[in-house]
């Protein structure tokens, strides 16, 4: 019933992309392609995603630093602003090994609000709005 709701709803559902195709390094513009994709489900909650591109070939003290970066991220902004205050079960920044970075909530009644609180966070940390705590 999930699924066919989901279909039903979402005109982009039988939309087909093409293959996502690698540049050679030499041809890399630096340009960066936006895919947003936003699929309805018909439940009161939702999980929320937003994912990018970090930096790649990072060697063990620039990981480390990501990654503290992260918890920054998920306990100074994205927690207290989609958790306490937006009601979603859960909310945080995940980094891995490979420079992917991923914002996150699950069980959110806020989607849209996420979104701009995603973006609030990513603005308040490069203005330098945290404590050397």
């Amino acid at each position: 019933m999930l699924l066919n709701a989901i279909k039903n709803e979402n005109s982009r559902y039988l939309e087909r992309h093409k293959d996502h195709l690698l540049l050679p390094e030499d041809e890399f513009s630096g340009k960066q392609t936006l895919y947003k994709n936003f699929f309805k489900t018909p439940l009161q909650v939702n999980n929320c995603v937003e994912t990018m591109v970090g930096p790649m070939r990072l060697n063990e003290e620039e990981y480390g630093a990501l990654v503290v970066l992260g918890e920054l991220m998920t306990f100074t902004y994205l927690f207290p602003s989609i958790r306490e205050k937006g009601g979603a079960y859960g909310a945080g920044c995940g980094i891995d090994e490979s420079g992917i970075i991923s914002f996150y909530s699950y069980r959110d009644p806020n989607v849209a609000r996420t979104f701009e609180n995603f973006e609030k966070a990513i603005q308040d940390l490069v203005d330098g709005k945290f404590s050397e705590q």
